[in-house]
């Protein structure tokens, strides 16, 4: 995945008008879903990006992330790393 640091940022909570995709996970986000839609400037490029995320991928971070920095596109190889290894694949299968 690219590595996009993004500084402004923003995030907001919408209702998808349009089927989307989570940059996240890849699933699709079907129109009237809730999305999250996070923005920012990315100083390598110059250019302003914006990333959806299902809400999965937003409670997947809150719980585990805690607030800590990590890489757009990376959300699942960070927990790879952060993840306790006594929750079973259908525990983390349900966030």
């Amino acid at each position: 995945m690219c590595d996009y640091r993004l500084i402004p940022y923003r995030e907001k909570q919408r209702i998808s008008k349009k089927e989307r995709k989570c940059f996240e996970c890849g699933i699709s986000i079907d129109k009237s879903e809730f999305y999250i839609d996070r923005s920012g400037f990315d100083n390598d490029s110059n250019k302003w990006k914006r990333f959806d995320m299902c809400l999965r991928c937003k409670n997947l971070e809150i719980e585990f992330h805690n607030g800590d920095s990590y890489i757009f596109g990376e959300l699942y190889e960070e927990l790879d790393f952060n993840i306790d290894f006594e929750m079973s694949f259908e525990e983390f299968s349900n966030y």
